[in-house]
């Protein structure tokens, strides 16, 4: 909001805009941008930027408008090829009328687990000690972490607040670990992750907390390509991309490596991170996830070439 002063940062931006006139600027921010203050913020922001919104003229513009033919929308980075659930509003102005439209929604053919690293330091893992304080004694809970159906990517969000959410699905019942929602949640890796927060520390109420398999050597059984394992005869599980072989073994939780997170980022391991794990985490939440503004930028040179 405009009474803090991270929020009016927006202004610095404006008068940047009015000085050098780009002919194309992109802004990103949270979801929460279009509700905050009843909307009165967002109109703000727009009215300062924009004749014309998503192709409609502005009825009452400010007099000291920028006059850009501005275009704005929510974008998921699930629809984008990355596996975190991660919604941001992306606001892309042009200084001449051309045509935009926001790059169409993506078959996402990732999970969580296929950017997980395979050998990850034990300081990232809850002790036993912690995880046995956290387990429920609610015997609903049998041990599966499985998508909802087999068609979905979309995992189970194991929450000791399902009571509230009317969700009945098996769940972990976890203590207030961290002061927050997330802290209480144990996710699967089947599915998506939880988006990456711009706090620091990295803790768990950051990154999450992940039931991630555990594999026992299997190598008499071990197929050459290796696609899957099991445990006493039930539950299928696919393996990660690394290929590993053996058997269903239970599960540790932990949080997610900051490697993790940059992957989450649509970052490349190549991507150097040459600092504390703290200021690793900071960058992730803070950054905007590349395969979006990709894309993003795809439409924008294409509408520039059609024009």
């Amino acid at each position: 909001g405009f009474e803090d002063t991270r929020g009016t940062i927006f202004f610095h931006i404006l008068e940047y805009l009015k000085t050098k006139q780009p002919d194309v600027f992109i802004l990103e921010n949270v979801k929460g941008l279009l509700s905050h203050d009843k909307g009165k913020t967002f109109d703000v922001i727009i009215n300062s930027l924009a004749s014309t919104v998503n192709g409609q003229c502005l009825m009452f513009p400010n007099d000291d408008t920028l006059g850009y033919n501005v275009h704005y929308q929510v974008l998921n980075a699930k629809d984008y090829g990355i596996p975190q659930n991660r919604e941001r509003i992306f606001i892309v102005g042009f200084k001449n009328n051309q045509a935009f439209n926001f790059p169409k929604k993506q078959e996402l053919k990732l999970k969580l687990k296929d950017l997980l690293e395979s050998n990850v330091d034990e300081k990232y893992y809850l002790s036993e000690k912690m995880i046995k304080g956290f387990l429920s004694k609610n015997n609903n809970f049998n041990g599966k972490f499985e998508p909802k159906t087999i068609e979905s990517l979309i995992a189970n969000t194991l929450t000791a607040r399902c009571f509230k959410s009317g969700v009945t699905d098996n769940y972990i019942q976890l203590q207030k670990i961290l002061g927050t929602n997330q802290g209480d949640r144990v996710y699967s890796v089947n599915g998506l992750s939880s988006y990456l927060g711009s706090n620091g520390g990295g803790g768990s109420a950051k990154t999450g907390l992940y039931a991630i398999p555990v594999l026992t050597p299997n190598r008499i059984n071990k197929r050459q390509n290796g696609r899957q394992f099991k445990s006493d005869g039930e539950s299928m599980f696919t393996l990660t991309s690394q290929d590993r072989h053996g058997i269903y073994d239970g599960y540790k939780i932990r949080r997610l490596t900051p490697r993790e997170c940059m992957r989450l980022m649509s970052f490349p391991d190549s991507f150097i991170t040459p600092c504390s794990d703290t200021q690793i985490y900071k960058q992730a939440g803070n950054s905007i996830v590349v395969n979006v503004l990709k894309e993003i930028f795809k439409e924008i040179k294409l509408n520039e070439h059609n024009k």
